[in-house]
């Protein structure tokens, strides 16, 4: 582990040494994923990234996974900023600002005021980083998850999102099951993700629950093969496609219901990942493809 992440380290510092001698555009897609790498490798946690387009409900997914609500949810988009979730024995908030001030409050109430859209659905430009604080048994494994601004919406918003997703070890693409996947989600699937080295990716299906039965059994027959047409690079064993009612599976996990949570499918993407989380993290091959794919991209282009 530890000679692979010294690796690493060293490959983002020839790379860093190689854009500035270079005097790559400070804009340059190159330049953002070579620095997003250099950050990558010395993170110790694995990062599990959620995202979407907006009001797909990737921020009920996280908070039904975390049990409570964490996060912002609204029926408006609301996820302004790039959300750490991370370990922590009590439940906190640690936004920090560009000039380097940091506020801390317990609880998350603070998340409305700092990391959330405004009135004009901008991002807060005052703040350069947001980290939330709690106790769960994954996180409690070395695990973050991460809490992305929607796409789809602003390129502000879809460059930072494409910048994180070079950050993260695996990734959960929320899909709405009234829209399937639109030729956009499609091309970023490809444009920001497999082509980029990311190929640990998983399909979570919201709102199937919506439909009637058979349309629910023929929704879920198409996203299989879209799913499978997308080939992620998983442990032997698991699909890259799994359906869970975000709001049934949160409402369930507040009242302490099993059984609901049980019919959301918010358990077995729960057993998933756990299994998958603890593979990839003994493995630790994922990093060093991905450094390898941007390394061959920066060959051709420097």
């Amino acid at each position: 582990m530890k000679n692979i992440d010294e690796n690493l380290i060293n490959i983002s510092k020839t790379l860093n040494n190689a854009i500035e001698v270079l005097a790559i555009d400070e804009n340059s897609s190159l330049k953002r994923d070579i620095l997003s790498l250099g950050n990558y490798c010395e993170n110790q946690n694995f990062r599990l990234a959620v995202f979407a387009p907006f009001n797909y409900g990737k921020s009920t997914l996280l908070n039904a996974l975390l049990g409570e609500k964490t996060l912002p949810i609204d029926l408006i988009p609301t996820t302004g900023a790039a959300i750490y979730v991370k370990y922590g024995e009590q439940l906190k908030t640690k936004i920090t600002l560009n000039n380097n001030k940091i506020i801390e409050e317990e609880g998350t109430n603070i998340l409305k005021k700092y990391a959330t859209l405004d009135d004009n659905r901008c991002m807060n430009q005052e703040v350069k980083s947001v980290e939330v604080y709690c106790n769960h048994s994954l996180l409690k494994m070395g695990v973050e998850f991460l809490d992305l601004p929607g796409t789809n919406d602003r390129e502000e918003q879809n460059k930072l999102v494409k910048d994180q997703l070079l950050t993260s070890d695996l990734i959960i693409q929320v899909v709405d099951a009234r829209k399937l996947m639109t030729l956009e989600e499609r091309e970023n699937f490809r444009d920001w993700l497999l082509n980029r080295g990311i190929n640990s990716v998983i399909l979570v299906i919201n709102f199937l629950n919506l439909w009637e039965p058979q349309e629910q059994k023929d929704v879920y027959y198409r996203l299989r093969f879209v799913a499978e047409s997308f080939r992620s690079i998983l442990p032997s064993g698991f699909s890259n496609l799994y359906r869970v009612d975000a709001l049934p599976a949160l409402r369930g996990k507040l009242k302490g219901d099993n059984n609901e949570v049980q019919r959301s499918g918010l358990s077995m993407l729960e057993s998933a990942l756990q299994t998958i989380i603890i593979q990839q993290k003994q493995e630790q091959t994922f990093r060093r493809e991905r450094f390898e794919t941007i390394t061959r991209i920066s060959h051709k282009l420097i």
